[in-house]
């Protein structure tokens, strides 16, 4: 899902979003692991792998915005993004700008806000 704000989103669903789609294949059980983890696992493919979310952003600006915002995901938002070597008001600009609550955590904000909080904060991150 990379165009609504449902569900949570880590650094790595977001990575795999930006150049392609997560199917779900196949379901593997905790046993099949020693030791086992608490949880059964899943095997994904990507699948529609293409550019087409990375021609008009700087995806390595793109990736140093989600690694800072992430660093302490349980933050909100403004408060991660404080140490971006921006003028905090730009940052606060570029959150209205991607219709990103100034309150929101991380893993609530779909990739589409990502790009458009990258593209817009692109000007003052160079």
């Amino acid at each position: 899902e990379t165009g609504g704000s449902r569900g949570k989103h880590s650094l790595l669903s977001l990575s795999i979003a930006l150049y392609g789609e997560a199917r779900y294949v196949k379901r593997v059980s905790r046993g099949n692991f020693s030791p086992p983890p608490q949880v059964d696992s899943a095997i994904v493919a990507v699948v529609d792998i293409s550019r087409k979310h990375v021609k008009n952003i700087d995806e390595e600006l793109f990736f140093s915005i989600l690694r800072t915002a992430f660093r302490q995901r349980r933050k909100q938002i403004r408060a991660s993004l404080r140490t971006l070597p921006a003028p905090f008001h730009e940052v606060e600009t570029a959150l209205a700008a991607a219709d990103i609550a100034a309150d929101a955590r991380p893993e609530t904000i779909s990739l589409q806000k990502w790009l458009t909080l990258t593209k817009t904060l692109s000007p003052h991150l160079r």
